[in-house]
């Protein structure tokens, strides 16, 4: 379940400091209780897993051959003890919008 659907199921939000602070607990909660975690590369570093307090078994990208290095990087982070790469290198290669980042090698 989407972590916003749970916590809005779990605790009548509005914009008071103790209703953040409930919700910041219950974010953390369902993150570190979850067995599986869905989200893109780039979200990996977002502020809700600023919450998480364990290493991950795996972590695996798919589409792989469609980023680049370094959004690949960013789900590293969380220590896990295995890596999966998954994708078809016959695909298209990633989309580079910059011309300096195509020109550093980044495309």
């Amino acid at each position: 379940m989407r972590l916003e659907i749970k916590g809005k199921q779990s605790l009548a939000l509005n914009h008071s400091e103790s209703n953040r602070i409930k919700r910041f607990k219950l974010e953390k909660d369902i993150i570190n209780n979850a067995d599986i975690i869905f989200t893109t590369c780039s979200m990996a570093g977002g502020r809700e897993f600023e919450k998480i307090n364990h290493a991950f078994d795996y972590v695996i990208i798919d589409e792989a051959c469609q980023s680049i290095e370094l959004s690949a990087l960013i789900p590293l982070q969380y220590n896990a003890k295995k890596v999966v790469l998954v994708g078809d290198p016959k695909q298209l290669p990633a989309t580079i919008f910059s011309q300096r980042a195509s020109r550093r090698g980044l495309n």
